[in-house]
């Protein structure tokens, strides 16, 4: 599956998922999604595609507001 693709997919839930993190700040929110799909990118080029790429995108959401 191509980059461009799988932001096509996934970008308006991770999108929307960031936003309910952040109390609907939505230039947080935006940056958040552009963060998580860059480190999906920095991932696919080290390994494969996770397995679940919601999930895997949601946990990186999560983990870039530790």
């Amino acid at each position: 599956m191509l980059y461009d693709e799988l932001i096509d997919t996934h970008n308006d839930a991770i999108l929307n998922y960031s936003l309910t993190q952040v109390q609907q700040d939505e230039e947080a929110a935006i940056w958040l999604t552009i963060l998580a799909f860059e480190k999906l990118w920095l991932q696919m080029e080290a390994n494969n595609l996770p397995a679940d790429i919601p999930t895997w995108l949601r946990h990186e959401v999560d983990d870039l507001l530790r």
